[in-house]
């Protein structure tokens, strides 16, 4: 077990979005059918589904007070939830005296890469939220734009151990 101090983008931003999709709404009914059981014709009932389909828009707005972008070239960005919640309310302002004795990751992610990153990452969530949105029990369709405001970044280090074996 080792301790080190992984280079991450803490990005924020404002998003407001306006969306468009075709909501739909389902409704059940029965049907009469006839199959054929044993050699004999048998009527049966069953439930259809059918979808009435309607257009629908709105917005959303949201800040985004947190999105990390790793910056190191040993975490891939898809392990970054993977490694916990770290308790952000204890960070301090850069000392190298705290990396003294530890080992850090190089820092392989310019700000404007992150930024980049952190945008994408935003959009994602706002298509999911506006998706939370359309009413009706199902939709198709779904159209977002996106404008990201503020977009802003820091480079931070986070304490992990990693264990090899």
């Amino acid at each position: 077990m080792r301790a080190v101090y992984l280079p991450v983008w803490e990005c924020q931003g404002q998003a407001y979005s306006e969306w468009t999709a075709t909501a739909g709404y389902d409704h059940q009914r029965q049907e009469n059918y006839t199959t054929e059981e044993n050699g004999q014709q048998v009527t049966k009932t069953r439930t259809v589904t059918e979808t009435r389909w309607q257009p629908a828009h709105g917005r959303h707005e949201d800040r985004y007070p947190r999105e990390l972008v790793s910056a190191s070239k040993g975490l891939p960005q898809d392990w970054l939830p993977k490694l916990g919640d770290f308790e952000f309310g204890q960070l301090q302002a850069y000392n190298a005296q705290f990396l003294a004795g530890r080992e850090a990751g190089e820092c392989a992610l310019d700000r404007t890469a992150a930024l980049e990153v952190a945008r994408q990452q935003i959009e994602a969530h706002e298509e999911d939220a506006c998706g939370g949105l359309v009413p009706g029990d199902r939709h198709k369709d779904l159209r977002v734009q996106t404008q990201v405001r503020d977009l802003a970044g820091r480079l931070i280090y986070l304490p992990i151990w990693l264990a090899s074996f």
